[in-house]
């Protein structure tokens, strides 16, 4: 069985729903946090937005259990590549509502990915918000910030012109200048 494949999806999918049914009579069997992530990841490439929607039921789980909920940045790097890939329906909503998550500290972090981090700008953008465009501000910063030194050239390079654009597009040309000087 290949992974990444949607038999394989199909497969994890139902070991889960499994789970779930038995822990009705044996508490002990409900999903752990690395059920969550292995259906997350199993689900990413087949349908991103399944997997969105498991990633947010796995963080209730968490705050009503009290359970674990540890996942490398590699898991939500993915899940953001392949929402901004599929680009249908509220992609860049769901992209923004991780973003969200992830500067309030709900959800660790898209610290090690510079397009990932590009592409929860782009989501952001493509809000054309004030209210985006401020998060997306913070974002980038937070983002630069956290960056190591070999990559802040790069990445900042390509976030920051992103938030610019993005001031300009939304009309506030005073914000895109602010935002350049001070960088």
């Amino acid at each position: 069985l290949r992974l990444r494949t949607k038999e394989a999806a199909t497969i994890v999918e139902a070991m889960f729903n499994k789970m779930e049914e038995l822990s009705k009579d044996e508490p002990k069997l409900k999903p752990t946090g690395a059920s969550y992530a292995c259906l997350v990841s199993a689900l990413i490439q087949q349908d991103p937005f399944k997997a969105d929607d498991t990633l947010w039921r796995w963080h209730h789980e968490k705050e009503a259990r009290k359970m674990r909920m540890e996942m490398d940045d590699r898991l939500l790097n993915q899940l953001i590549s392949a929402l901004y890939r599929k680009r249908e329906d509220d992609w860049a909503r769901r992209i923004l509502k991780l973003a969200e998550a992830v500067l309030d500290g709900k959800l660790t972090g898209i610290s090690g990915s510079p397009s990932a981090n590009s592409m929860a700008a782009h989501a952001l953008l493509k809000e054309g918000t004030v209210e985006a465009m401020e998060l997306a501000e913070t974002f980038v910063m937070t983002k630069l910030l956290g960056s190591k030194q070999n990559s802040l050239v790069f990445q900042g390079t390509k976030l920051v012109s992103t938030i610019v654009r993005g001031w300009l597009e939304v009309g506030e040309t005073d914000l895109a200048t602010s935002f350049l000087t001070d960088y």
